[in-house]
């Protein structure tokens, strides 16, 4: 098996970044559920401490979320 990395830059220039900090939550298992049901995690954007997860707009989401919206 291999491990895949994603990682998800903000835009600007921040000069040198380093990593090392790390949250223990749900997150991963969320991002691989999204996976698992076709839907393609493309970004993640973080505000007032929520973090919402945004999918590309496929034929899956649109199965999932806008079925009966018309």
């Amino acid at each position: 098996m291999t491990n895949q990395q994603e990682i998800f830059w903000k835009d600007g220039d921040f000069g040198e970044c380093v990593g090392g900090f790390y949250i223990k939550n749900n997150l991963n298992e969320f991002i691989t559920k999204c996976k698992e049901t076709g839907l393609n995690p493309v970004g993640i954007k973080i505000e007032d401490g929520t973090v919402e997860i945004i999918v590309q707009r496929s034929p899956e989401y649109v199965a999932l979320y806008e079925k009966d919206k018309k």
